[in-house]
């Protein structure tokens, strides 16, 4: 039986940990929109700013699964106060130091904490047992960043437009960032209740039962992440066209730089109310699980045909609005039911091996997609996409059956 007090204590981390979710987004928001800019009107060259982008994003997949392993040893408060500190301190020093070699080793710590914070997320999450299976939260957090980050943006022009040069701008998003450590300060100390009891002296029958059972699950943990990789490798790389949607509608229909941010704009924050509205979806029972994942899937894949067949504006904004809002629902649910049917002791573990393939399948799709779209190659885009949507539902299928008897 659960206690009153357990409830209250793990439902104030919960809130707490939302608000400090929200600064955390809201000042990277902030940030990206305009640290681009910046280095660019300092002198930097185009191809510095793509090698400074791709050193973050290798150190995060790099560190994710050392990271991952750390997390479930150490205390998931004191790690987001470090990371999220460390991370502050990042953003101030790359707005303020010239150095590209400095520069370079900056933006390597940063992609370091930043995918520490990200790993960090399940573990904390889903060990508030009271209220697990009430929420999704990995669709939750995703819903969060979308909204915090697109309205961090929309402050990031307001401030522009009232006379902020760039870096005053970033040292207010370093600030925000900065300030997503409060939150987490007041939270409550949890005594988790999933603890083991001490047993008393087992016999030998018992023990070699135990140890045979120990045995499987073991095999089972290592089976379920290397199917794990399958699916989220799929699932970054599938959506090509969600780090370039600026980009895109840019290219393809002439738009002022304006009318391309109103439109990217109002393109997140949608996403972001979508997946906001199925933070409670999650799996219940194999049968569903299956038939969620193919709708989902079948979904994504007649949208990206859709928009192959009709060139008019307005249909690819929708379009790529549901595309885009069914895959962050797809990859939430397929997270949320991986952490929610294991133990906690492993979700950092878990959370570094996920993060890793999803980073770096992320990255051949930045390249590949960035190459098509400023060659105008639009069609091929929803082309790969599409396929991809159909790798994805067979490599999920493929976790469920892995999993068995957990999802069973």
């Amino acid at each position: 039986m659960m206690s009153n007090k357990q409830i209250t204590k793990e439902t104030s981390v919960y809130r707490l940990f939302c608000v400090s979710y929200f600064l955390r987004y809201f000042g990277i928001g902030m940030y990206i929109t305009i640290f681009n800019i910046y280095l660019i009107s300092m002198n930097f060259s185009g191809s510095f700013l793509g090698i400074f982008l791709s050193v973050g994003n290798l150190s995060m997949a790099v560190f994710s699964i050392p990271l991952g392993n750390l997390i479930d040893k150490i205390s998931k408060r004191k790690a987001l106060l470090c990371l999220t500190l460390i991370a502050s301190v990042c953003f101030f020093l790359q707005a303020t130091i010239l150095s590209e070699g400095l520069l370079l080793v900056i933006s390597a710590i940063y992609g370091v904490a930043f995918i520490g914070l990200i790993n960090t997320t399940g573990p904390l999450l889903y060990g508030l047992k009271t209220i697990e299976k009430e929420k999704n939260f990995i669709m939750t957090t995703k819903s969060i960043s979308l909204i915090s980050g697109t309205l961090g943006a929309i402050i990031c022009g307001v401030l522009s437009l009232a006379g902020y040069n760039n870096q005053g701008i970033l040292y207010i998003a370093s600030f925000v960032l900065l300030s997503s450590v409060i939150p987490i300060v007041f939270m409550p100390k949890i005594i988790s209740i999933a603890k083991e009891m001490p047993s008393p002296e087992e016999t030998p029958l018992v023990k070699s039962i135990k140890e045979t059972e120990e045995i499987r699950k073991n095999k089972t943990n290592k089976a379920l992440i290397s199917a794990s990789i399958i699916v989220f490798s799929f699932l970054g790389f599938a959506p090509l066209i969600q780090n370039f949607v600026n980009l895109y509608f840019s290219n393809r229909y002439n738009l002022t730089d304006s009318n391309t941010s109103f439109i990217v704009a109002t393109v997140t924050l949608l996403i972001g109310v979508i997946v906001m509205m199925n933070s409670k979806l999650k799996a219940s029972n194999a049968k569903n699980i299956k038939v969620n994942f193919i709708i989902f899937g079948l979904s994504i894949f007649l949208f990206n045909i859709l928009l192959m067949l009709f060139d008019n504006i307005v249909i690819h904004i929708v379009g790529i609005f549901l595309i885009l809002g069914l895959f962050q629902i797809y990859y939430s649910l397929t997270y949320d039911m991986i952490l929610s049917s294991t133990k906690n002791s492993i979700h950092g573990k878990i959370s570094g091996f996920i993060n890793m393939s999803s980073n770096l399948s992320e990255t051949l799709g930045i390249y590949i997609s960035s190459i098509l779209i400023i060659g105008l190659d639009f069609d091929l885009v929803f082309i790969i996409s599409a396929i991809s949507s159909l790798l994805v539902i067979m490599a999920t299928l493929y976790v469920i059956k892995v999993g068995g008897k957990i999802y069973g």
